[in-house]
């Protein structure tokens, strides 16, 4: 998650989740309750919309994968009803397009995240998902869908 005070000012925040072991594999699953209290703090400090990826499935990717990422998106959907956050949606191919970054990986989000945004440090590769928010969020921002100031943004996973 981000939040975009700013065309120079954003803050990146990884999507919470909690340990869990199942057997002898630990994993790594949505700390729903943390989720609610950072949109209600964002909220609190002015983000007033929230931008989601509308992706889809790629050729080849696993049915777990594709589930999960379903429920990532379901979780965020229903937090951000919760929370009464208007939601906008965003394709990752016009987003990309805007930013030059159709066809390239995620370590080019993070590098034109550091790049552009300075002050959020360096973007390590378990931020992409937060880079790729600032990028949607911004592009949000610059085709005027708001004024600059109270937006937020939600890749998936983080």
């Amino acid at each position: 998650m981000v939040h975009l005070a700013s065309p120079s000012k954003a803050w990146l925040f990884a999507t919470p989740t909690v340990r869990v072991t199942r057997g002898k594999k630990v994993r790594h699953e949505y700390d729903v309750l943390q989720m609610l209290k950072l949109l209600v703090f964002h909220k609190t400090r002015g983000v007033e919309l929230v931008v989601l990826e509308r992706g889809g499935t790629r050729p080849g990717q696993h049915a777990m994968a594709v589930f999960n990422t379903g429920y990532g998106v379901g979780l965020w959907y229903g937090l951000l009803s919760a929370v009464q956050l208007p939601i906008r949606w965003v394709a990752p191919q016009v987003w990309k397009r805007h930013h030059g970054l159709l066809k390239c990986d995620k370590r080019a989000s993070r590098l034109l995240v550091q790049e552009r945004w300075p002050c959020v440090g360096e973007v390590g590769p378990a931020s992409e998902g937060a880079a790729e928010a600032l990028l949607m969020a911004d592009y949000y921002r610059v085709q005027g869908g708001f004024d600059g100031e109270r937006v937020a943004g939600s890749g998936l996973p983080s």
